[in-house]
């Protein structure tokens, strides 16, 4: 009981625009004795940030899987938020594989973001190409973009498309 209880006010955080101290206090127990300073209108993604901060995505993972089991159950929360949230926890986690499969749900949403992500995953995991493609996708490169690409083009022995982000990255 005491569990599906402490579940449930972690469904009510990722499901309120903001937290109040009493839910985030239930939250705080679940995190593995971390204390918290309870403070009024705290965003929804505190969870996320509270883990980030302690840099601690291992044990912010598991948690937030009990969440989406029980979320497939009582469907509280937007599912897209969930995914993405496991997304960004298994990428942190170097499960690359996992995250990509989690990116890839979102792809649909076409966010410059979440293109370079699916393209990180593929890089991480040794699909070059298919890392190279989804980059080319974006409409701006930025400076971690243009590090992929030369690393993917530097990988697969294609010296001149490497050499032109290396100069694009030295400007």
């Amino acid at each position: 009981m005491k569990k599906i209880l402490t579940g449930l006010f972690i469904l009510i955080i990722f499901s309120n625009n903001y937290v109040y101290g009493e839910v985030f206090t239930a939250a705080s127990f679940v995190s593995g004795g971390y204390s918290v300073n309870i403070q009024k209108n705290i965003s929804k993604d505190s969870f996320l940030r509270f883990y980030h901060s302690k840099n601690d995505y291992k044990k912010a993972l598991p948690v937030l899987v009990k969440v989406n089991k029980m979320n497939k159950k009582y469907q509280v929360l937007e599912q897209n938020s969930l995914d993405y949230n496991l997304a960004v926890l298994y990428f942190y986690n170097s499960q690359y594989a996992t995250a990509l499969s989690y990116f890839k749900k979102l792809e649909p949403v076409q966010d410059e973001s979440i293109i370079s992500a699916i393209a990180d995953c593929y890089y991480y995991t040794g699909s070059y190409y298919t890392a190279i493609n989804y980059l080319k996708k974006l409409k701006v490169l930025d400076y971690h973009n243009k590090e992929t690409l030369y690393a993917c083009y530097y990988v697969l022995h294609n010296k001149s498309e490497a050499n032109k982000y290396a100069h694009e990255l030295l400007n």
